[in-house]
């Protein structure tokens, strides 16, 4: 006699499979490149109202919007590229402000990834990318602008030898810190 279909269930165990952005990025997994109007929706979608505090900029809240991101800036000296994932599609965002009017060619870079990314590493693949970019193009100084409580940010930071200057660039509405790193 065979047991009630509920026995059965309750009898069977399910492998447990992870989520599909429960992976650990291999090097080959993302790409920079350039962000066009086309991608708009899937800015809308991923920029949150917390990465756009993060990053000091308007809220994206419409289709509108999140042209007006990809439009504002796109050319040198800022250059801003979607960090894209092979089977996820555009992820987040890398970019830096060229500074080669002075003696030694300076780069401020930002950066940021959708939250159900974050904290995979997807992040450190993009910075890598980003500095190697960089390098070829002569920079020999890099900086970034993190907010205090931005403790990931900072942590990353660190890990590609960048280091937090002494004092707050900024006071005012938030504390900001300043990280440098020569190339």
């Amino acid at each position: 006699m065979s047991s009630s279909p509920l026995k059965q269930f309750n009898n069977h165990t399910v492998k447990k499979q992870t989520a599909k952005t429960d992976v650990i990025p291999q090097p080959n997994t993302i790409q920079l490149a350039p962000i066009e109007l086309k991608h708009a929706p899937i800015i809308l979608k991923r920029m949150s109202k917390g990465i756009c505090q993060a990053l000091n900029c308007s809220p994206i809240s419409s289709i509108e919007s999140a042209q007006n991101y990809i439009l504002e800036n796109s050319g040198k000296p800022h250059t801003r590229q979607g960090v894209f994932h092979r089977e996820f599609g555009l992820i987040g965002c890398v970019g830096y402000y060229l500074q080669t009017d002075q003696r030694q060619p300076h780069a401020f870079i930002y950066y940021w990834i959708s939250a159900p990314y974050q904290r995979k590493g997807f992040a450190s693949l993009a910075i890598e990318q980003l500095i190697h970019q960089l390098r070829q193009q002569d920079i020999t100084q890099l900086y970034a602008d993190v907010f205090d409580n931005n403790y990931a940010s900072q942590n990353l930071l660190h890990s590609f030898g960048f280091k937090r200057q002494e004092k707050p660039v900024r006071f005012e509405p938030r504390i900001i810190f300043r990280f440098e790193r020569r190339m």
